[in-house]
Formats: C-alpha cells, structure tokens, sequence
C-alpha cells in the first residue's frame, strides 16, 4: 500500500454573496408638502372680511396726522376710535350688498377721476396716496366701501318715518294705594286732572 505524503488537496474556498431577491424592491421618496400662504395679521374680522393690521395702521396713521395735538388722547383710545370707524363702514358697505346695491365699475372710476382732477392730476394724486399711506389698491377699496357705506346710509335714513306718533303722559306720584284709588275714581267721574294734582301732589305740580 502506497501513501503519499506532504502532498495536500487543493482546497476550494466558496465565496458568499448577497441575496438578491427577484423581486424588486420600491424606493419611497418623500413629498415635500405643498406650501400655503401665510395668513395675512388682522386687526379685526367683521362677518368673514377681514381689516388687516396693514389696513389698520395705515388708518390709524391718517387719522394722527389729521388731529395733531386737537385731541387730547392715548394710543388705546385712538386706536379703538380708528377700528371702531373702520367696523362701520364694512357694515354698512356689507349691508349694501344684501340689500342688492351693485356698484358700477365705472361709476367708481367717475369718482376716482374726479379726485385725480381735483388732485391736480395723475402726479400729485400719486404724491398724496404716499403722503397718507394709501397705495393704489388699498385707496381703491377705501373709496368703494364709502360709496356702498353712504348709500346704505341713505337707505336707512329713507326707511325713517318723518313723523311719529306722539303721546303726553301726566302722573301724579302717590305712595299710597287707597289715595291713588281715590284720585283714578274722581278722574272717571269727570274731575280735572290739574285739580286733583294740585291737591294731591302739590309740590311737584308747582
């Protein structure tokens, strides 16, 4: 029997490798979300329209400059005065609208070339709108909520009677019942109303 020695078998190393799945696998990628606008500060919300704290600041500037030092108040007072007013007249633009008051497009230009004119043209109207924090659009809006605001103003005052029915009232003041019983009788038996006062409640009817 024959034996080799020293001589060794070639060893054969099995190298692994990763796992590949038929299956390909879905790679998820993120979607940005969708950005919104940022929400305009507000002064105030009247009904769903909102005054914005531009709109109201600007006001409120107006509002300073044009009484100066006339008015003798704080910056709370003046501040609850200038929305109290800006409050109002959405009101009353609002309350055109549901009474069916359409403003004409081109009766509000009428009026705006009119204060252009009255300005002393396009340059100085522009000159102004900066000197009291207007721009073009937000003086725009302001002149059609005064439009609407003083329609609706006359319409109420349209609804107003001119004349009521008026009623004059005599008392005499009496702190005991069977007195005021007394004096309701001798008024139901024709007796003037003067003449029970004058007994009954002198000093008052003097």
């Amino acid at each position: 029997m024959v034996s080799a020695c020293g001589v060794s078998e070639p060893v054969t190393t099995k190298t692994d490798t990763p796992f590949q799945s038929p299956i390909p696998t879905n790679t998820i990628t993120p979607i940005p979300p969708t950005p919104t606008p940022t929400p305009i500060p507000l002064a105030a919300l009247v009904n769903g329209e909102g005054i914005s704290l531009e709109e109201y600041e600007a006001e409120l500037f107006r509002y300073q400059t044009a009484v100066g030092d006339g008015i003798s108040q704080n910056e709370q007072e003046a501040g609850m005065l200038v929305l109290g007013d800006l409050i109002n007249q959405i009101l009353l633009a609002q309350g055109a609208d549901e009474n069916g008051f359409v403003l004409d497009e081109a009766a509000l230009q009428t009026r705006l070339n009119t204060l252009i004119s009255a300005a002393g043209g396009n340059n100085q109207f522009e000159n102004w709108l900066q000197e009291n924090e207007f721009t073009q659009e937000s003086f725009n809006k302001t002149l059609e909520r005064s439009i609407l605001g003083a329609w609706m103003r006359d319409h109420i005052l349209a609804e107003v009677p001119l004349s009521a029915e008026q009623v004059h009232v005599q008392q005499i003041l009496l702190y005991n019942s069977d007195q005021a019983n007394q004096v309701f009788t001798e008024l139901e038996s024709g007796r003037e109303f003067a003449t029970l006062a004058a007994i009954y409640e002198p000093v008052t009817q003097g």
